[in-house]
């Protein structure tokens, strides 16, 4: 698995080359290309937070 994140300039890249890699190996990986990148680790944080306040959102009040 690969994981890139490219700007004009830049690239930042992760390789996996196992297949048991765990959602929080890939999360911590492109957390750490978004720091790189030059987002601040609590803007991460936050904007993670408020996916999972939406995505509790939906499931409460999904079509069932």
């Amino acid at each position: 698995m690969i994981l890139r994140i490219e700007k004009q300039y830049e690239m930042f890249t992760s390789e996996f080359h196992n297949v048991d890699v765990s959602l929080d190996q890939v999360f911590d990986a492109f957390k750490g290309m978004l720091v790189a990148s030059g987002w601040m680790p609590i803007t991460i944080d936050q904007h993670i937070i408020e996916l999972a306040n939406e995505l509790k959102e939906d499931v409460n009040t999904g079509p069932y």
